[in-house]
C-alpha cells in the first residue's frame, strides 16, 4: 500500500471526495477574486455535480473525482487568462487536491478516497 506524504511524482491514480456545504461555501464567495474566484467556481461546479446529501441538519454535496496524476498542473507557473476548463481543472487537481489547499476555501473539503 502507498501511502502519500507529498506531491505524486510516480505515474498513478487517485480519487478523492470532493464535498461542499454551499451556504457556508457562499458566504466568502465576495471576496475571491483572480485566481481564487475561478478555482471557487470550478470547486463550486464539480461539488454541485455530485450527491446532494444531509448530514446532522446540514445539506452537503459529495462527489468522487479520479484522475491521473500525471495529468495534473502544479502550481507554480500558471497563467489564468489563458487556461481552457480542462487545463483549469488540471491546476485544480494538482494544485488543489494533490497539494492539500482545498481548505482555504470555507465550506469546502478534499479526502483522498483511493490510490490505484
Amino acid at each position: 500500500m502507498k501511502i502519500r506524504n507529498d506531491f505524486v511524482t510516480n505515474s498513478s491514480s487517485v480519487s478523492y471526495l470532493i464535498t461542499m456545504n454551499e451556504e457556508v461555501a457562499n458566504c466568502l464567495k465576495e471576496c475571491y477574486r483572480g485566481e481564487d474566484l475561478m478555482i471557487f467556481n470550478k470547486l463550486k461546479s464539480l461539488a454541485k455535480s455530485g450527491k446532494k446529501i444531509e448530514v446532522d441538519g446540514h445539506d452537503v454535496y459529495a462527489k468522487t473525482v479520479k484522475f491521473n496524476t500525471e495529468d495534473t498542473m502544479p502550481s507554480e507557473g500558471a497563467n489564468f487568462d489563458e487556461l481552457s476548463d480542462d487545463e483549469l481543472q488540471a491546476y485544480l487537481y494538482g494544485a488543489y487536491l494533490l497539494e492539500g489547499k482545498v481548505s482555504k476555501y470555507n465550506g469546502f473539503g478534499a479526502t483522498q478516497v483511493e490510490i490505484y
